[in-house]
């Protein structure tokens, strides 16, 4: 063997050598140039070479089947070499499919049950149910006992006749023979109604309102001479269209009119009645023509039956 290079090799073949420089124990084929097996596994790195080149290497490694045996370099072991570079890191193959999904395995315990959660909103109100049926009447309990009637209060003072409301109306006349001066009122002896806010005393020449309105007046007088009678409101006031005359004697004369009876009117005292204010209406002698002026009745002519020398009636029409 030729030591010279630090090799140790078989000169009758020449197909190993051996790298003694370092002291490693390591093997390579001569042939192939790949490393021989040492105690290694064989991962294709290990020479496949045919075993007839290792005929005749005698003395120093003994021969197995390279493919799974080791050779050893005498009964000696030099010391280890120095460990060599890391090696550069390969890719990983590509993953590989994904395998079947196993079994479900069997259901675990009930855990413990958690706190109740705080209350939520309430939500919006549902529609409304159909009505539901009509209940059976109850019985109908016993009637109280009855209040007792009142007496029935007095008629008021209205007239109603053809759709009109005559509130108040007076008629007053005189049966007399008078003999009057100027300025003199006409007596009324007596009256044939009385009815609503109107008031006239027996043998006076007074007639009165308290209520303001308008009246219809109607009037009648019978004389022996010529003359003149005038309606008066309060003793001085002639209500207009209230003066009527006669120019011949022992003749009749008459006037109808409607005069106004306003708040200021409303100022003399009434005698039958307390605190209580109307307007007085007189018929009074406003002549010129005579110094009196006399009522014709029917006494001086022996007629049986009486006669009226003067009258009036007023009826209030509206407010």
């Amino acid at each position: 063997m030729d030591n010279s290079c630090n090799l140790v090799c078989d000169i009758s073949c020449n197909l190993i050598k051996i790298n003694l420089s370092n002291n490693m124990n390591t093997n390579y084929c001569i042939s192939c140039n790949k490393l021989m097996p040492n105690t290694l596994i064989c991962y294709n790195e290990l020479c496949i070479c045919s075993t007839d080149l290792f005929n005749g290497f005698t003395g120093i490694y003994s021969y197995i089947d390279c493919s799974n045996s080791s050779f050893f370099f005498g009964n000696e072991t030099g010391p280890t070499g120095p460990t060599g570079p890391t090696g550069p890191v390969v890719n990983n193959g590509p993953t590989g499919p994904t395998g079947f999904i196993g079994p479900i395995g069997q259901i675990g315990p009930t855990g413990q049950q958690g706190s109740t959660g705080e209350t939520g909103p309430t939500g919006p109100i549902g529609p409304t149910g159909l009505i539901g049926p009509t209940g059976q009447q109850g019985s109908r309990g016993e009637m109280g006992p009855t209040g007792p009637i009142g007496p029935t209060g007095p008629v008021g003072n209205t007239f109603i006749t053809n759709g009109l409301i005559y509130q108040s109306f007076i008629t007053a006349y005189s049966m007399n023979e008078q003999i009057l001066s100027v300025d003199e009122p006409i007596t009324f002896d007596t009256h044939s109604i009385i009815f609503g806010e109107c008031l006239h005393e027996e043998n006076t020449p007074d007639l009165w309102f308290w209520n303001p309105g308008n009246y219809m007046v109607s009037m009648n007088i019978c004389s022996t001479e010529r003359g003149q009678f005038s309606v008066i409101k309060n003793l001085n006031s002639i209500i207009p269209g209230g003066t009527v005359g006669m120019n011949n004697g022992s003749a009749q004369t008459n006037v109808t009119f409607i005069m106004l009876i306003e708040d200021t009117d409303l100022i003399e005292p009434i005698p039958t009645l307390l605190n209580k204010n109307g307007c007085r209406i007189q018929v009074v002698n406003t002549s010129s023509l005579t110094d009196t002026v006399t009522l014709y009745g029917s006494s001086t002519t022996g007629n049986p039956i009486p006669q009226i020398t003067a009258s009036i009636t007023i009826i209030r029409l509206t407010p």
